[in-house]
């Protein structure tokens, strides 16, 4: 009986002491059950919703690649989902450049329509001027707007011409200027011109000489003061200022009748020249093959005429600033042109020309013989030369319509 006692004894004890495990245990089965709760809970909530929406990416993923991109691999979406991104960043950059095409295309037509109409309008209008000018043709329609051209300078040219005989002369209507320079002998205005610009030059001499008097004998009158001196001084002040009114009103008569013979001269001179430097700027043109296109006269400060060169580009070239070959050019031009103008009112007399062409190159020396020969139409021409390759230059541009003598016995070599 005591070992059964004690027997009881130990189980009461380990009994207990597994009721306080036991506690534990069931203390740490609540809290795993609770952790198990809020796992389930958050598998639930949580993954479970995770894995929906990837579920759904997949299938969006799969769609849009079905209906935009059907050589997409799908098997991997989130690459498949990166791909399309990039094909849709790559479509809406070639939508934007396309749209700027569409507006440069739009520009480029808005361009082409004005085009259109002008090109249309100018048709138009090239259609009213071949009616106006009864032209048949691009070039028969050019020549009509050149001669347009040209006589609206003519007629601005006449208007200002109109406009300085207005203002010079002297309230004189057109009838009554030519009237009077009908009658007139321009040898005689030429002779008297000439002794005015003398008698002006002798006058201005004694302006000069009375205007240093009249400043002597006034630095002297303000140095004296008064006086016998001042009135003496002052008395040579009124003869000097005598002298100079005389003088004063004689230059005003000499100038305005040098104005009045100058511009009577120059009408002349323009009436005359004219024909004549038309003539030898067609010379002067050919010499020079082209390089000068026109010949126009200019005046200087003292009213002195001058002839100047003006090149194709407008460029003008006095003769000062021409070479020796060029003014020997103009110089023959001008001479050839004259004598055909001489040849046209006197009786005919033979051209000689002595080597004309010393400084003259081969090929304005060919232009020159040319212009030789057209002047030998209406007159006999004899030129010398002792320089062979200028009568070989003859034969080449001239060919048998020449006639070669030579002053020696050696025979002359063949030009071919």
């Amino acid at each position: 009986e005591g070992e059964w006692s004690n027997a009881l004894k130990a189980i009461d004890l380990d009994q207990t002491a597994n009721s306080e495990v036991i506690a534990d245990q069931l203390n740490t089965i609540e809290e795993m059950r609770d952790i198990a709760t809020e796992i389930n809970n958050l598998r639930q909530n949580r993954i479970e919703k995770i894995e929906s929406d990837i579920r759904r990416f997949t299938d969006e993923v799969v769609r849009l690649a079905n209906s935009l991109a059907t050589d997409l691999d799908t098997s991997n979406p989130e690459d498949a989902a990166i791909d399309l991104k990039g094909r849709l960043e790559a479509a809406r950059q070639i939508l934007f450049r396309q749209k700027e095409k569409d507006e440069a295309i739009d520009t480029i037509e808005k361009r082409i329509k004005g085009h259109q109409t002008d090109a249309r309008e100018a048709r138009e209008t090239l259609r009213e001027l071949h009616d106006a000018c009864g032209a048949e043709g691009i070039e028969q329609l050019k020549d009509a707007i050149a001669n347009s051209d040209r006589k609206r300078e003519l007629e601005t040219e006449r208007s200002e011409l109109e406009e300085t005989i207005a203002d010079e002369g002297d309230g004189l209507t057109l009838q009554d200027l030519r009237s009077e320079c009908d009658g007139a002998n321009l040898d005689e205005i030429a002779a008297r011109v000439e002794t005015i610009q003398t008698e002006l030059g002798e006058f201005r001499e004694r302006l000069t000489a009375a205007t240093e008097v009249r400043a002597t004998a006034r630095q002297a009158f303000d140095a004296i003061g008064g006086g016998q001196r001042s009135a003496h001084a002052a008395a040579m002040r009124q003869e000097a200022l005598a002298d100079l009114r005389e003088c004063a009103e004689q230059y005003v008569r000499v100038r305005t009748a040098s104005t009045l013979l100058k511009w009577a001269i120059d009408r002349y001179r323009r009436d005359q020249q004219e024909p004549l430097l038309k003539r030898a700027e067609k010379i002067f043109s050919a010499i020079t093959s082209g390089s000068f296109c026109c010949l126009r006269v200019e005046f200087d400060e003292q009213d002195n005429a001058h002839i100047v060169g003006i090149r194709p580009d407008d460029s003008i070239v006095k003769v000062s600033g021409m070479s020796d070959g060029t003014a020997d050019q103009l110089y023959l031009a001008l001479r050839l042109a004259y004598v055909e103008e001489y040849l046209g009112r006197a009786h005919q007399l033979p051209f000689i020309a002595d080597d004309l062409f010393i400084s003259f190159d081969d090929k304005r020396a060919a232009a020159s013989l040319l212009a030789l020969a057209d002047l030998s139409k209406k007159t006999q021409v004899l030129f010398f030369t002792h320089h062979w390759h200028l009568v070989e230059i003859a034969q080449q541009v001239l060919g048998e319509s020449i006639n070669i003598v030579t002053l020696h016995k050696e025979k002359i070599p063949d030009s071919t």
